[in-house]
């Protein structure tokens, strides 16, 4: 949420999907090289939706 137009994305949303932010390198196994930008995982809270709530982005 670090600009204002996701910012308002995100409160017009709110009530369909929760976001959790990690700003830290993160390394996957495997590789030696770490991305230096923030990821997030998006929960989606829909029932159609149900076998995929989680989503990598």
């Amino acid at each position: 949420l670090e600009t204002e137009k996701r910012a308002n994305i995100f409160e017009q949303y709110s009530n369909k999907l929760a976001i959790l932010i990690f700003k830290k390198r993160i390394k996957f196994l495997g590789h030696t090289t770490s991305f230096n930008r923030g990821c997030c995982w998006i929960c989606y809270n829909i029932s159609a939706l149900e076998d995929k709530r989680i989503q990598w982005v």
